[in-house]
Order: C-alpha cells, then structure tokens, then sequence
C-alpha cells in the first residue's frame, strides 16, 4: 500500500477516519518520504487557523504527522527519508526535534546529511559514522552494506 499526499490532507483524512483504523494503517508503514523538507518545515512557526487532532499549536502539518505515525507505529525497521536541494539549517534541526520524540530512539540525531554531489567512498564513510553514532557499529566503512538505510 502507498498514500501519498500533502501532509495537510493526509491529516484532514486521519481526522475524518475512526481513530483504531488510523492507528493500524499507521502501525504497518515501513517508510515515510519528505520531499521538499525545507516546503514542509519552513523556518517560521504554523501560523494556520485550522489544526489537526494531533496538531499543537505551531506545529506544521508535517510535525503533526510525524508525531501522530511515531506514536502509532511499533515497527523498529521504520525509516525516514527526506530529501530538499535546498533545506534549511533550521528545517533540519525541526526535524531533528520531531525525531527525538520517538519513544523507540529509532532515529539518530543529528541525522546523516548524505550529500548526491560526494564521491561514494565519503557517502559510505558518513553513513559508517551515523551507524557508529547510534552505537551500530565502530564506525569503519565494511559496517555498512546498503547505504540506503542510513536515512
């Protein structure tokens, strides 16, 4: 299964949806994809009227979301992976912050920055290092067999 959509309406559906059917759709998610990062967490606050049920006062759709798939998923392999040509300092750290909240730690913070421009041999070292970070490994470059999962 696959849903895509803004984060704006995907929440507008949750909202309108029996909260244990919600719950369990969030519950079977593997990977969530960002695209636009900086779009979705820009620097200024929410200043919306309308906020979802799991929406705080100046959270952006895309942190309500979050929130609301971090508390209803269990599954230790869930990624992220967000992605912007542009992001922002301050869109990264936002997103950081979200992430921490995740009761399971399955994120690392700071996040692995992998930038496409880099050769694959420093790609492969800085994901080695987000391994090492999360206490996966000694940071040496065999430890990591798919770059991908590093997001």
């Amino acid at each position: 299964s696959v849903i895509i959509g803004t984060p704006t309406d995907i929440l507008e559906v949750f909202d309108d949806e029996d909260a244990k059917e919600v719950k369990d759709l969030l519950g079977r998610v593997e990977v969530v994809i960002l695209d636009e990062l900086d779009e979705l967490l820009p620097k200024q606050k929410f200043a919306g009227r309308k906020l979802a049920r799991y929406q705080d006062p100046g959270m952006w759709p895309a942190e309500g979301l979050l929130k609301r798939l971090m508390r209803n998923n269990e599954r230790e392999s869930l990624q992220l992976v967000a992605a912007s040509a542009t992001a922002y300092l301050s869109s990264r750290l936002r997103l950081e912050q979200v992430m921490q909240r995740d009761k399971l730690k399955r994120f690392p913070v700071p996040l692995p920055r992998l930038d496409p421009q880099r050769s694959t041999a420093t790609v492969l070292q800085a994901a080695a290092a987000a391994r090492a970070a999360r206490g996966e490994g000694d940071g040496d470059v065999s430890d990591v067999s798919d770059v991908s999962d590093v997001s």
